[in-house]
């Protein structure tokens, strides 16, 4: 049944000329066991995809015309369609000109869609995540950050960071691949348009093996995402969605992407780090290197327990048990070294409980939103909306502190984050980002509010202290006209200077 299905779509494809993914999907269709007397059919559609192509290589012609000849053509009742392939393969062997020159590149299309002028079935695949840019050096001792920042601590700011040169607007900050990320399982559409391996965007999804909750954008996030993280949450997908928490999905497969042996040994060892180790160090292995590619960084997040109501602790001390008893139904994640079922002890259980409720907490403090700008290529002046993807853990973007005014801003690439400054930064500057809220987005009361009860601080930023003013008010001061002066003389210089002065003091008030 499946290989039908990729036919099918296969032909879908061939029609709106996305030759590589029809190319793509009738190879699975194949590998599947396509019905031999069907096969002439998708053999056509192929050799046509690789003309179109400009990619009719011998060696791909002959793979083609051998599987054509594998048919026997007696098991085709319909003689016009012997005649079709037989025409085909003639086609193939003498085209004088077999590259077809008019199909788009990439900079063609990019110009279609400045210009406005593609159809909505080419806007469907114009799009593709970008690769995420790169640094001009980076930080030896933290990899995923640039080389022109320096982590600081100090007592009333905690772990931070801050330039030692100076940085231009538009620098590349941080680079960083997250150690965990997530599609937003409890948005049907999302689950289904969006990789849950690298949460690209999927036009051609690729469906999960076992079940159909997940979607993979490629064969190789489809095998990457099922051996590190999705066989284990397979089982336990409708359950997860069923429960509604944002939190379980995030933490499940931050434990699930450890194996139970080498998380079993490495635990006690950071328990004992919170006890003999400088804060400002936590998460820095013996070669003083903060990598977020591996666990101890994660471990060592803040979690902000001794704020959090009694209430919430229950709360995910229940998701935390919830959690193990899922690990036990995927029967594959308590097994031995050679991947064999092993029957977990009761301290087994109480170590993988009381680390995932270690990670409930933290989650809710370090999960950054991963989004997509939505633009409306009708008008392209017009406001753009970021629609959430998923989450992610990016373990060096929580070494930076908050500010509703912030020097740096942070995007999605996928399951990269990539940090832009957004303004000049002087050398011995902190860079900071912004965790949820702007200044000129939301006043000061609000910003407060907000960041206290999610992050249990109080905002003392530049704006927050001066109280600066909404883009709103801004937007009224921008109205204000000043006289416009052709000649001018001491008396207009003073007058000019005094006109300043007004419309600065009515900002500031």
């Amino acid at each position: 049944m499946l290989s039908l299905c990729y036919a099918t779509r296969a032909s879908v494809l061939f029609e709106l000329k996305q030759y590589e993914m029809c190319i793509s999907d009738i190879d699975r269709s194949m590998s599947l066991g396509y019905p031999k007397p069907l096969q002439y059919r998708a053999f056509a559609m192929k050799n046509s995809c690789l003309t179109h192509l400009q990619n009719q290589q011998e060696d791909n012609l002959d793979q083609s015309i051998a599987s054509i000849d594998d048919l026997k053509f007696s098991e085709l009742t319909d003689d016009e369609s012997v005649a079709t392939m037989k025409r085909l393969v003639e086609q193939c062997y003498q085209s004088e000109n077999p590259w077809n020159t008019n199909i788009p590149t990439s900079d063609d299309k990019m110009f279609k869609m400045a210009k406005n002028t593609m159809t909505q079935d080419e806007l469907i695949f114009a799009y593709k995540n970008p690769a995420p840019p790169g640094m001009i050096d980076t930080n030896p001792h933290i990899p995923s950050i640039s080389g022109a920042l320096n982590l600081k601590f100090t007592p009333d700011k905690g772990r931070h960071m801050v330039a030692i040169r100076d940085i231009t607007p538009g620098e590349v900050l941080i680079v960083e691949k997250a150690y965990m990320c997530t599609v937003d399982i409890l948005d049907p559409t999302t689950i289904r348009t969006f990789c849950c391996t690298c949460l690209s965007r999927c036009p051609v999804p690729l469906p999960c093996p076992q079940c159909c909750k997940v979607v993979f954008c490629s064969e190789e996030c489809r095998k990457s995402g099922w051996l590190n993280f999705h066989k284990l949450e397979c089982e336990n997908m409708h359950a997860m969605i069923k429960l509604g928490s944002s939190v379980l999905p995030k933490v499940y497969k931050i434990i699930a992407q450890l194996p139970f042996t080498e998380f079993k040994n490495i635990i006690p060892q950071l328990e004992k780090e919170i006890k003999n180790k400088p804060r400002h160090l936590h998460g820095f292995d013996d070669d003083s290197v903060y990598s977020s590619t591996t666990y101890p960084p994660i471990f060592h997040l803040e979690g902000n327990f001794a704020h959090r109501s009694v209430s919430q602790l229950i709360h995910l001390c229940a998701l935390a048990f919830i959690l193990v008893k899922m690990l036990v139904n995927s029967k594959l994640y308590f097994v031995n070294e050679l991947g064999k079922q092993i029957n977990p002890s009761e301290d087994d259980f109480v170590l993988v409980g009381s680390t995932a409720f270690h990670h409930m907490g933290k989650v809710l403090c370090n999960s950054a939103e991963v989004g997509e700008y939505q633009i409306n290529v009708n008008n392209m002046k017009s406001d753009h909306d970021m629609m959430k993807v998923g989450s992610g853990i990016f373990p060096a973007i929580c070494l930076f502190n908050h500010s509703c005014n912030p020097s740096a801003m942070v995007f999605s690439y996928g399951h990269y984050a990539v940090c832009h400054a957004v303004r000049f930064i002087p050398a011995g500057d902190e860079i900071t980002f912004s965790y949820k809220m702007l200044y000129y987005i939301h006043d000061v009361a609000q910003r407060k509010e907000d960041m206290f009860k999610h992050y249990f601080f109080v905002c003392n930023c530049e704006a927050c202290e001066r109280d600066w003013k909404l883009e709103t008010s801004m937007h009224k001061l921008s109205q204000t006209k000043l006289t416009r002066h052709r000649h001018f003389n001491a008396g207009d210089v003073t007058s000019l200077e005094r006109e300043m002065n007004d419309i600065v003091n009515k900002f500031h008030a």
